[in-house]
């Protein structure tokens, strides 16, 4: 029983008289009395709505994790499907593409063209340089063809763009049958 439930004044007078000032915070915490995280012997204590806080967190990143991946793919079939209807012939699609400088979210190969896209669910000017530095490492490794980078995804705003579009980068926005 919690050391301050029902009145147990008590119990809470004879921990303070007894053990050391860190064990009695561990007790508490452990109890479940609402009390900050703390040590006791090298143990880090955590209060009932610390974990269930950490597990919530967890479960949070887990589905935005799981929701980029889905983005991502209707992103990148988004501009397949694109490069289809310009009748152009996609030869590879490669996935998670590794760099000098990072993963590429996708390279599409075309017979004349080979795009390097990524995928942003909240874009930023840095995240179009680094797309660019992944662009030079594949136009190092591929200069049979030109290569073309591109940026998609759902918030991608004018100063991004406008930044984008200085530096020879394609914005794709996502077309689906109501909005093409």
């Amino acid at each position: 029983m919690p050391a301050f439930s029902f009145g147990n004044i008590s119990g809470w007078i004879k921990l303070i008289r007894t053990y050391s000032p860190q064990f009695r915070e561990g007790y508490v915490q452990m109890m479940g009395d609402a009390v900050p995280v703390s040590y006791s012997n090298g143990i880090v204590y955590v209060s009932a709505s610390e974990r269930k806080i950490q597990e919530v967190d967890s479960k949070v990143e887990a589905t935005r994790s799981d929701l980029g991946l889905v983005a991502e793919e209707i992103y990148i079939s988004n501009f397949i499907n694109r490069l289809v209807r310009e009748n152009q012939a996609i030869l590879n699609i490669y996935r998670k593409y590794e760099t000098e400088h990072g993963e590429v979210d996708a390279i599409v190969e075309t017979n004349e063209k080979i795009y390097v896209l990524e995928v942003k669910m909240r874009a930023e000017p840095k995240g179009v340089d680094v797309l660019l530095l992944k662009t030079k490492a594949i136009l190092q490794e591929r200069q049979d063809k030109g290569v073309i980078p591109v940026l998609t995804g759902s918030k991608i705003n004018k100063i991004v763009r406008n930044y984008a579009k200085g530096l020879n980068v394609m914005i794709v926005k996502l077309c689906t049958p109501y909005l093409c």
